[in-house]
């Protein structure tokens, strides 16, 4: 059996969709899952236990030629059309929509497969809810509301997926055993602010002897981390 599972949201909430794929693998042992995820995070994805194979939405490519001006637009409709290309030649059994935006759902509508769930355009109109569980899930995660369940909980029974809860995996692991701080995100209004990462560090550093604390940073925000922490902490 092949599963898609579209996750084209942000990193955090792809790391949490492993654990809707790892349920996939409990409830259809030796089926093979493939992610839809945003190019930009190709770099993180071999954390990834439970997924099999990615397949890379240009994602901010698409933007730029959309959002920039002297762009020919065909270039994106001829990009799209490849991705659509590409996943309808892999003949899913079952598609997943993990994201629930306005992309997924049109995404939902032109890719094909056996069985197709989550929110969703079908012939270019929005399908109606499979249950009760997924119009809640629409209601309280796409839009922002506040939830009196947990998200991985919500989206299993909105997917139809049974939900084991999260467990260990006996895969090794090659982690060092450092802590390592994400001190900057996407969004500036979400950033806490490095003087005080800064701060949280240093106490780590000093309630846990000897403990190994880095900082993490993309190339483009290297100059403004580096303002702060030195190149052997990054």
């Amino acid at each position: 059996m092949k599963i898609l599972v579209m996750s084209l949201l942000r990193l955090g909430d792809i790391f949490m969709h492993n654990a809707l794929a790892r349920s996939l693998k409990q409830q259809h042992p030796g089926c093979e899952i493939t992610f839809l995820v945003n190019e930009s995070f190709s770099s993180s994805l071999d954390v990834l236990d439970s997924v099999d194979h990615f397949i890379l939405f240009p994602r901010e490519y698409l933007q730029k030629i959309l959002v920039e001006q002297k762009q020919n637009i065909s270039v994106a409709f001829l990009e799209m059309q490849e991705v659509v290309t590409t996943v309808n030649q892999q003949n899913f059994n079952l598609i997943l929509n993990a994201t629930h935006n306005f992309l997924s759902v049109r995404l939902m509508d032109l890719f094909e497969a056996n069985e197709k769930r989550g929110v969703q355009y079908q012939a270019g109109k929005p399908a109606i809810y499979s249950n009760s569980w997924l119009k809640y899930f629409d209601e309280h995660f796409s839009a922002g509301t506040r939830s009196d369940f947990h998200y991985l909980d919500v989206l299993h029974k909105a997917l139809d997926v049974s939900f084991q809860g999260i467990t260990k995996t006996a895969r090794a692991s090659g982690h060092d055993g450092a802590v390592y701080l994400q001190v900057l995100t996407s969004d500036i209004k979400k950033n806490w602010g490095l003087e005080k990462f800064r701060e949280l560090k240093t106490k780590i550093e000093n309630k846990f002897n000897q403990q190994k604390v880095y900082v993490l940073c993309s190339s483009k925000e290297y100059a403004q981390v580096s303002s702060v922490f030195s190149i052997a902490e990054i």
